[in-house]
């Protein structure tokens, strides 16, 4: 097949972490703590993934899609939807020389696709670090200062937004596009040339890795114009 058309696909969705532990040597938890008492948070892998393809592909699946793989920093990132650095995966899914690259391959050696959640809207609460990383966050009520409009004589270059964040009826309006939706997300300013060209260089990076789809998060906080 294609990698443009998937309305003939049966897509399969798993949370990379949770999923399937393949190497126990690489299970780790998260630095908030132990959530978990006795199963890292950080438990699946990419070696996981590839010894569960036949078994996905059994189920009458076509495709594999699977939670963000960029690097991650928050206290409980085992998700990947907090991103601290966009150009590079996130060395905790990696085990005894097994790379995303590695995935990728074995699920075409199966005649199946790969769709990768992508994160384009917001960072984790340290910033992106290869366009403004936040060393020290200034709490207040629970919530960062930095986001607010007073933190934007740190951001010279209007990387981030600096509205406030969404509550109440923000959700469902335009509102929702200039506002942080939480307080460990900063919401990157996607209609700045020097961050929609930065998320560019890196997800063409994993296209040409030959990942075959895109499924993006947070896509209603994206203005449409900057999406396009």
């Amino acid at each position: 097949g294609n990698r443009t058309d998937f309305r003939d696909e049966t897509i399969y969705f798993a949370m990379t972490t949770r999923f399937y532990d393949g190497d126990p040597t690489n299970n780790t938890y998260c630095w908030d703590g132990v959530f978990n008492v006795n199963d890292p948070e950080w438990r699946g892998d990419f070696k996981g993934l590839i010894d569960k393809l036949d078994y996905i592909k059994a189920l009458g699946f076509t495709a594999i899609w699977i939670t963000p793989v960029v690097e991650n920093n928050s206290g409980y990132d085992y998700h990947g939807y907090h991103a601290y650095d966009f150009s590079a995966v996130d060395k905790r899914y990696e085990s005894n020389g097994i790379t995303y690259q590695d995935l990728i391959d074995a699920v075409h050696a199966k005649g199946m696709k790969v769709i990768q959640d992508v994160v384009l809207n917001h960072t984790c609460n340290w910033g992106e670090k290869n366009l403004l990383k936040i060393d020290n966050p200034v709490y207040g009520g629970g919530r960062s200062n930095y986001v607010m409009p007073s933190g934007a004589s740190l951001d010279t270059e209007n990387i981030y937004h600096h509205n406030g964040f969404c509550g109440g009826g923000d959700w469902d309006n335009y509102e929702a596009q200039r506002k942080t939706i939480a307080d460990d997300c900063f919401d990157l300013e996607t209609e700045n040339p020097k961050v929609y060209n930065y998320l560019v260089d890196c997800y063409t990076k994993y296209i040409n890795m030959g990942v075959d789809g895109f499924r993006v998060d947070t896509v209603r906080h994206i203005p449409r114009l900057a999406l396009n």
